[in-house]
Order: C-alpha cells, then sequence, then structure tokens
C-alpha cells in the first residue's frame, strides 16, 4: 500500500534536519531559543493593539452567502465600536470582516505558513 505524497517537495532542508530526532542538547536549546523569541516577538508587538476581537471564520463561503455578508456586518460593527479586528490571511469570512469600507479603527491580519498540498 502506497502512502499518500503530502507535498511536491521534500521541504525546507532545516524542517528536513529538524524532523529526523533528536539532535545535541546545545542544538535543541538553540532551536528552542528561537522559538521563544518569535512568542515574545509576536507578544510584545500584538501587547500595544488595545481592545481587539478576532474573527475566526472559513474559506468555504463565497462572496454574496449570509455568512459572508454578516462577516462584514460583524467587522463593521466592531470597528465603529473602537475595537481592533484581528484576522487571518486567507479567504473567506475571516478576511471580510476586515475588508469592509466603514472600518475606522486598525486592522490586524495574521499569517500562517500552513504546509504545501
Amino acid at each position: 500500500m502506497l502512502l499518500p505524497q503530502w507535498g511536491k517537495s521534500a521541504g525546507p532542508p532545516e524542517e528536513i534536519h529538524f524532523l529526523q530526532g533528536p539532535e545535541r542538547r546545545g542544538v535543541e536549546l538553540r532551536h528552542l531559543l528561537g522559538i521563544l523569541s518569535e512568542f515574545i516577538h509576536g507578544f510584545r508587538t500584538l501587547h500595544f493593539v488595545g481592545p481587539c476581537v478576532t474573527v475566526f471564520g472559513s474559506a468555504r463561503f463565497p462572496d454574496g452567502h449570509p455568512y459572508y455578508t454578516l462577516a462584514r456586518e460583524v467587522g463593521a460593527r466592531l470597528a465603529a465600536a473602537g475595537f481592533t479586528v484581528m484576522t487571518g490571511g486567507g479567504p473567506g469570512t475571516a478576511t471580510t470582516s476586515k475588508t469592509t469600507d466603514a472600518i475606522s479603527a486598525s486592522v490586524i491580519t495574521l499569517l500562517m505558513m500552513m504546509p504545501s498540498a
């Protein structure tokens, strides 16, 4: 039985190396400190945002769908109330909440790196 192919390439060399198993403690510590540094940078960046509402959505609803329209309305109302609207970067209802014309507050989009299919 053949396993499904998850990607068209093996991936970046650093990921291949990471997935090969445990390393020396110093290497593992350096990797851990790099991840910790990314978390601290992210939290410090978001610390000064103020009141914020995160909108989760789905890319499965096309433009014109009632949920898509509702996301735009919710984003506009949140912005009008003075909240920062934080969404993901993909298409769909979460993104529509930040693209409304009525947004007068700041908008933050957090992009996630997803594995390629």
